[in-house]
């Protein structure tokens, strides 16, 4: 009997040795899957393919409750006057240490696109933070049968801003999953020691492609 319990054990710890062995190597492929999306590409060449994927995205619409906040209420945050032009916009005030916040945009992908182009305008005033005010977009799904884990299947950042920056486009190009269902907007600031203000205005995402065809819209629009 303690011989069969001995080899039932060997047994059990060479079974879970060889199920470590496969979760690492899947986990390394599953890396390897999703490694060009995590890094922003050049959105020059690029094709548009259809309308802005934005709601609100220059904050005008009063009654709108697309944008969620991260660690406070919208009131106080969208405002007139603080955007571009004098219009409204955005105002995200960091007034302690490990100060940060932020705010997004989910949008529903039927038929996600090959790559989204985002534009954002930003203006900071005495920002002084590790990590500046920037612009994220990260992509999600539920497709299980896909190797996908925890939903998330790419994160790509704009440039970051901080100091006292004048009002500055920032534009990037994100590439898109096959089998994202979601994709969510993110305007960010702060981490670690932050203070300052940053403000927001005009953000826009256009679905596009880097094949050459036809295209619903070839030109960003840049008001």
């Amino acid at each position: 009997m303690k011989i069969e319990g001995c080899l039932l054990s060997i047994a059990v710890v060479f079974a879970l040795f060889i199920g470590l062995i496969i979760f690492l190597l899947s986990g390394e492929k599953y890396s390897l899957k999703l490694e060009g999306y995590n890094s922003p590409i050049n959105p020059d060449s690029l094709v548009v393919v259809g309308e802005n994927l934005i709601h609100n995205g220059d904050f005008e619409d009063h009654d709108s409750d697309m944008w969620r906040f991260a660690f406070q209420e919208k009131e106080g945050k969208i405002l007139d006057r603080v955007g571009r032009n004098n219009s409204r916009g955005i105002m995200l005030v960091l007034k302690q240490d490990n100060g940060r916040d932020s705010f997004n945009q989910s949008i529903d992908l039927d038929d996600p696109p090959e790559v989204v182009v985002v534009t954002a305008w930003v203006k900071t005033e005495d920002l002084q933070c590790e990590v500046g005010a920037h612009v994220v977009v990260e992509s999600s799904s539920q497709a299980q049968e896909h190797e996908v884990r925890y939903g998330s299947v790419g994160v790509v950042k704009s440039k970051k801003v901080s100091g006292n920056t004048p009002w500055t486009q920032l534009r990037f190009a994100a590439l898109i999953h096959p089998d994202t269902d979601e994709i969510r907007v993110f305007g960010s600031v702060g981490g670690g020691r932050s203070r300052g203000k940053v403000f927001f205005d005009d953000i826009q995402a256009f679905p596009a492609s880097r094949r050459s065809g036809p295209a619903t819209n070839n030109n960003i629009q840049n008001p």
